[in-house]
């Protein structure tokens, strides 16, 4: 009761619709549109049961910031893994103390000796209790968006120094728990740090 059989994850992941907006030679589809989006979101609406596809598609908002910021290395470990549906995905975003709102983001990431030491809480975190994968937003430098930066973090981490996991329910299908992370001491590796052009914001990561 209340888990999505791992091997239905597999099954979907294997018709290719996690692999929109990901490069073919990490077992996407090499293209992206958004009627054929459209088109497989209201085809699975169809089950009936909306708790599913919620549970299965969770990983689809962590997909994108792998494929348009992380390093070929990190890609080529994390999104074969993703996509296909052997491994699930999660975005560490949202947190007690502020909800959706970004901005006012109060994890913090400071760099120790070659490694950065996040601490913080995070909530609804959709799959959160069976990803392997996530990307966790955490304040590397000032005020607002511009001192954001995201980490990729695998569970379980042989150099995270404290975790804690409880499942919390959210919205009305009791299908898979959403998650609370509260990181403490949690070490990244920076070996495969890599700024990005767009913004100010940056990607690091240790897998």
């Amino acid at each position: 009761a209340g888990e999505i059989p791992w091997v239905l994850h597999q099954r979907v992941g294997a018709l290719g619709v996690w692999g929109f907006g990901i490069e073919e030679q990490y077992g996407g589809l090499g293209i992206d549109d958004c009627f054929m989006r459209a088109t497989y979101n209201e085809e699975f609406a169809m089950c009936g049961a909306n708790g599913v596809p919620a549970a299965l598609n969770g990983r689809m908002i962590s997909i994108e910031p792998i494929q348009r910021l992380a390093n070929a290395n990190i890609r080529s470990r994390a999104l074969p893994e993703i996509v296909s549906g052997r491994k699930g995905s999660s975005l560490g975003i949202t947190e007690p103390s502020g909800g959706s709102d970004v901005a006012a983001m109060k994890t913090t990431a400071r760099l120790d000796s070659g490694t950065y030491v996040i601490n913080g809480s995070k909530t609804f975190i959709t799959g959160g209790m069976t990803s392997d994968f996530f990307v966790i937003g955490a304040r590397t430098g000032g005020d607002e968006l511009a001192g954001i930066s995201l980490f990729l973090w695998m569970r379980p981490h042989p150099d995270s120094l404290g975790h804690h996991w409880t499942g919390k329910w959210a919205g009305g299908a009791q299908i898979r728990p959403h998650s609370i992370l509260k990181t403490c001491a949690c070490r990244l590796n920076i070996s495969w740090a890599r700024k990005t052009s767009a913004s100010s914001r940056s990607w690091r990561t240790s897998i």
